[in-house]
């Protein structure tokens, strides 16, 4: 993270505990901004992925109320970015990750950025 963000290693604190899914999460912060990767290893992470897009895609008004996911190529099986939480979501064939990003002051394209290096190092990772 500290090299996505540009800061020093030194200057990112991390942290290792467990998500509201009881799966492994880490939780990385540097100043004002806190990224949380949580890494859930249950059963069909793609049909999980799926389905969340699908559920966030609709829309049973007229007026859309928040922004629909927006799909990242090149990315593990899947993946796309929800602007409204901050939050992306891919899966590989073992695990579905949820990268949530909080980041006051910066741009939507900078927190979405972060997101898609931290997922990168976690999917590369051979667990």
């Amino acid at each position: 993270m500290a090299h996505a963000v540009g800061r020093a290693a030194g200057a990112v604190a991390q942290a290792q505990s467990t998500g509201n899914n009881a799966e492994p999460q880490c939780s990385f912060r540097a100043g004002r901004l806190v990224a949380v990767v949580n890494v859930d290893r249950s059963p069909q992470p793609f049909d999980r992925l799926e389905r969340g897009i699908v559920e966030a895609t609709q829309q049973f008004g007229t007026v859309r109320e928040y922004a629909a996911p927006q799909r990242i190529a090149k990315l593990g099986l899947d993946a796309s970015w929800f602007p409204e939480g901050g939050q992306l979501l891919t899966a590989d064939s073992r695990e579905l990750l949820t990268v949530a990003v909080k980041w006051p002051g910066s741009a939507t394209l900078k927190r979405k950025a972060l997101a898609v290096a931290l997922a990168r190092a976690y999917l590369a990772q051979d667990r």
